[in-house]
């Protein structure tokens, strides 16, 4: 499991306290977390005409579901190839 804390990167100048914070963090539980696709980097994200209301907006292809929000995400999210 990846460390979200990057211990490497605690300043050697802060020598008075970089022990204890590097002891605490290592002693710490690690999170259950996964990373996650956001919608605006999902394959099933693109932009098309509104079936309501006759304009542009992003729809979501997996769920049909018009203007999702750019940061939300789905378990269902498959990263772009660009992305």
């Amino acid at each position: 499991m990846p460390r979200y804390i990057d211990l490497d990167k605690i300043p050697k100048s802060a020598y008075w306290c970089r022990d204890a914070l590097v002891e605490a963090f290592e002693r710490a539980d690690i999170v259950d977390a996964v990373e996650v696709i956001r919608c605006k980097d999902c394959k099933h994200y693109y932009f098309a005409d509104n079936r309501v209301e006759a304009e542009q907006c992003h729809v979501c292809g997996y769920w049909d579901f018009e203007d999702p929000k750019p940061d939300g995400f789905c378990s269902f999210a498959e990263r772009r190839e660009d992305a």
